[in-house]
């Protein structure tokens, strides 16, 4: 799937360089069209927007993007704010994700993303580091 039609894409994306992100994107594509919801980014004018609009939230957010009918939001995990390990996300049918429902839970993924960072971090840092990084690659 691509990049920038998922709330995770679009998450990981907004840590990136502009460069890289629009690197990243024309990499893999924008899929074929019609493959994805009506809402879908085609342009790299789109993905820059969607970018900055994520960085200034601290988080992202998919309407009708990788499907029709779905709504997902997501927030980068960033350790030290360095670089993205991976995301924290939501998604589900756009009738129960929408208007105040998409900022209540923006703001526990957020809290979501941070803790978790805060964690790698601290076991980054002690011999937790070695059983959670074993353990969490199975």
């Amino acid at each position: 799937m691509p990049l920038p039609v998922t709330a995770d894409g679009k998450a990981w994306l907004a840590t990136l360089t502009g460069g890289a992100a629009a690197k990243a994107v024309l990499k893999n594509g924008f899929g074929q069209p019609g493959s994805y919801g009506p809402k879908a980014v085609r342009t790299i004018e789109a993905i820059i927007r969607e970018r900055e609009l994520t960085r200034e939230q601290g988080w992202a957010l998919a309407v009708d993007e990788a499907e029709l009918g779905v709504t997902s939001i997501a927030a980068a995990i960033r350790p030290n704010d360095g670089s993205a390990v991976g995301t924290v996300s939501v998604a589900g049918q756009i009738l129960r994700l929408s208007g105040g429902r998409i900022l209540e839970l923006s703001r526990l993924i957020s809290v979501a993303a941070d803790a978790l960072a805060k964690l790698l971090a601290a076991a980054r840092h002690s011999s937790f580091a070695a059983t959670f990084c074993c353990a969490s690659a199975h």
